[in-house]
């Protein structure tokens, strides 16, 4: 299959097909104007001489009076929410233009994305056409509305010109403000009771309680003026909780697929590239050079097969060829963009760090050699050489969480952050209403340590912060949450929520270890998980519950509780989230 993510532009100029007619008539004329020599020839003759540079100059008048106006009711909006936008070419000359083309991004009826559609217009003088819809987007993001380009012919159609328009209204789509429904909601800082107590607590902002001193008791918490008119040890006990503080972390980050599925992606990776380095032995200096180039050849291959299964899913579904090829254009171009802000941010870190002795060791031990990779991937594939069969990677995927359904393998990820995102605003919504503190962490590659942690006391806090924390990217499957937890500074009475739509076994293993980081629930450490569960994206549902009660389970014998997050219309119509943690 061909390369749909590069569509090349056509030329400034084009011949049409007229103008093959418009060559016969002229010879035709010409002709007939050396052997008839009369009046009606030499009119004919000189309309065809004519004819090519007024039709040429009218298309030229075209390029100047033709003009776009894109518009949309607002710039920002949030998901789901309808948006209006409408698109103008006006045709500002007395001259008709009946074959004009424009290539335009408007979006999907489904809302999913914006495409590239080819809209054939014939404009009247001192005319126009006009597009105007309503569309809700799904997801969150940056859609472009707009035109980028005309294609203007003349009226015997000689000639076609490219008109670069490039106009374009930004529409910036963010997660929907959800809210936990009241009689459901509660803040995980709620849980432990406002008189718990710990003897040997590092947290004693509050006295809770006055007794009378017991064996053990610190020096530090007797009352004295008390245990003096009492005549005997009085001392003071202090709230575990009193501070109300919880930590929330977000994941973002992708789906981890089962070991199997890595193993055997690793091994067919492993085999073409010592396939390639054997024949990479020319010389010391070419062979890292062409290595190189070898990788990135068989990383482009592997592209090259994802473009074309996803092809024919499209297909499938329906999808005509043209829209594929418009989708997958604005696919490289959304990724191409990432890569150069990427590359830029880059070789701005190395520019920064070029004064450094130690330039060149960090470079060394950062930068990956066609060798690392190679002892890398050998890791992760082991000593089995056997090839996995489909019954065992269908296997290990059922045991890693469940199967993803074909068309939703692509879009997941950003699926999951967009819920993952809108719960979490939820529980920020909920921890500041009942009067608790609360610090956010996420991981976000646009802060200079990849790591964002913002401090919320107030309601204004969230609506401060929210842009940034609303258009975070999706990571990578390698970011996880523990090691998010070393921005906490307390040793125990922690509490902690856990935001993720990821509950495979190695991100239980992980959220298993974290009270026992603080030392447990024993010494105050209050754990929560709240899931966003898309079973609807998975081939069986029933599957993803039994998976998602057994990790419930287990999740509650090391001290730390589930909860589904479910998305629920009220009478009114308004959307509201709901906990379950029924098995």
């Amino acid at each position: 299959m061909a390369d749909n993510n590069k569509q090349k532009k056509k030329p400034a100029i084009t011949l049409q097909w007229g103008s093959a007619v418009y060559f016969v008539l002229y010879l035709y004329a010409l002709l007939m104007t050396q052997l008839l020599r009369n009046p009606i020839s030499n009119v004919f003759f000189w309309f065809m001489v004519i004819a090519a540079p007024l039709c040429f100059f009218i298309m030229l008048i075209g390029r100047a009076a033709i003009q776009v106006y894109v518009m949309t009711d607002r710039q920002a909006t949030e998901k789901l929410s309808p948006i209006e936008y409408e698109i103008r070419v006006l045709n500002n000359s007395p001259l008709p233009y009946p074959f004009v083309e424009a290539i335009m991004s408007k979006p999907r009826d489904d809302g999913v994305r914006c495409l590239h559609q080819r809209l054939v217009l014939s404009l009247i003088p001192f005319g126009g056409y006009s597009v105007k819809s309503n569309v809700s987007f799904r997801y969150r993001g940056l859609y472009e509305i707009g035109v980028h380009e005309l294609y203007i012919c003349d009226p015997l159609r000689l000639f076609k010109m490219r008109v670069d328009i490039n106009n374009f209204s930004n529409v910036t789509v963010y997660p929907r403000k959800l809210e936990f429904e009241k009689d459901n909601e509660s803040a995980v800082s709620d849980v432990p009771s406002p008189t718990v107590r710990v003897l040997d607590s590092r947290d004693k902002s509050e006295v809770s309680n006055i007794r009378e001193y017991r064996l053990g008791d610190s020096l530090k918490a007797i009352h004295w003026k008390l245990s003096s008119k009492a005549e005997e040890w009085q001392v003071k006990d202090y709230n575990t909780n009193n501070d109300r503080h919880t930590y929330i972390f977000v994941d973002l980050a992708a789906p981890t697929p089962a070991p199997e599925v890595r193993k055997e992606e690793a091994r067919k990776l492993l085999k073409k590239l010592t396939k390639n380095k054997k024949s990479a032995e020319d010389g010391e200096g070419e062979e890292k050079l062409t290595l190189r180039d070898r990788i990135e050849a068989f990383f482009e291959d592997i592209e090259e097969k994802k473009r074309e299964r996803r092809y024919r899913r499209r297909r499938q579904k329906g999808t005509s060829a043209r829209d594929i090829e418009t989708i997958d254009m604005i696919d490289s171009l959304i990724k191409e963009t990432s890569s150069k802000k990427k590359k830029a941010k880059k070789d701005n870190k190395k520019a920064k760090k070029a004064d450094s002795p130690d330039t060149q060791t960090q470079e060394a031990e950062n930068g990956e050699t066609a060798e690392e990779m190679i002892a890398r991937l050998t890791e992760i594939a082991g000593d089995d050489k056997k090839k996995a069969t489909e019954d065992e990677l269908t296997r290990a995927k059922r045991a890693w969480g469940g199967i993803v359904k074909a068309e939703f393998e692509d879009e997941l990820p950003e699926f999951c952050a967009d819920g993952v995102i809108e719960i979490a605003v939820a529980a920020m919504n909920s921890e500041i209403k009942k009067g608790n503190k609360c610090t956010v962490v996420w991981y976000d590659s646009r802060d200079d340590r990849g790591i964002c942690t913002v401090d919320l006391c107030e309601l204004s806090d969230i609506d401060d912060t929210y842009l940034r924390f609303a258009s975070a990217k999706v990571v990578s499957s390698d970011k996880r949450i523990c090691d998010l937890t070393g921005v906490i500074g307390e040793a125990v009475n922690v509490t902690i929520r856990i935001i993720t739509a990821n509950i495979d076994p190695e991100s239980i293993a992980e959220y298993c270890s974290v009270p026992t980081m603080f030392g447990g629930a024993g010494t105050g450490c209050v754990s929560e998980i709240l899931l966003f569960n898309p079973c609807d994206k998975y081939l069986s549902a029933r599957e993803r519950l039994e998976y998602t009660n057994s990790a419930r389970l287990q999740l509650k014998m090391n001290g730390l509780s589930l909860s589904d997050i479910i998305e629920v219309q009220q009478a009114d119509g308004r959307a509201v989230l709901i906990q379950s943690d029924i098995i």
